[in-house]
């Protein structure tokens, strides 16, 4: 595997792409990531037991929708497949692995690293509150879900904020950066699929 590693790390540098690291295992991975948040994750979903590539792709998922997870794998089966696609990942490599597919899918990610973010360039929205003015940067909002009188703004990082606003006031303000897709939810289509 480290063999493997290496020719990856290689054809990365000859891209232009940077390597921050490789590592052996899901902690060394997952403080990896933590750590130097990179914008391409490539993952061996068997890295030191089964789906631990799996389990370090839902956690990069728990922090970041932006991180591009391409994974790599000697399987290709319909239990391996299925468990890997619940991450929404934006590349599978079948080994042993084919130099041209490789830097196809490398290509790939760095082209959707660079669209998502000059698409997500902050904007901030004032809203108008039973409490006052709220400040959101609405593109970092999945969804705001409305019970009642109160919406609850669902941000990308997990954080959950609830104010006292109608989705009908939030919609309106929000009509370039969110759809409506029901009457107690809007979402925010640059996360959508």
């Amino acid at each position: 595997e480290l063999i493997v590693a290496e020719y990856i790390k290689e054809t990365c540098i000859e891209q232009n792409l940077e390597v921050i690291g490789v590592a052996k295992n899901r902690e060394n991975a997952i403080l990896l990531i933590a750590n130097e948040k990179p914008d391409i994750v490539l993952l061996d979903i068997n890295m030191e037991e089964r789906f631990s590539g799996i389990r370090i792709a839902q956690h990069i998922r728990k922090i970041s929708y932006d991180v591009c997870i391409i994974f790599i794998s000697a399987f290709s089966d319909s239990e391996t497949l299925e468990a890997a696609f619940k991450t929404n990942p934006d590349g599978y490599l079948v080994k042993p692995l084919d130099k041209s597919t490789l830097i196809a899918n490398l290509l790939l990610a760095s082209f959707k690293v660079n669209w998502r973010k000059e698409k997500k360039e902050k904007k901030i929205i004032q809203l108008k509150t039973d409490a006052g003015e709220l400040s959101v940067d609405i593109t970092n909002v999945l969804y705001v879900e409305s019970e009642g009188n109160y919406c609850d703004f669902i941000f990308e990082n997990g954080i959950r904020i609830t104010e006292r606003i109608s989705l009908s006031n939030v919609s309106e303000s929000c009509v370039k950066e969110l759809i409506r897709t029901h009457k107690s939810f809007c979402i925010n289509p640059t996360f959508a699929g």
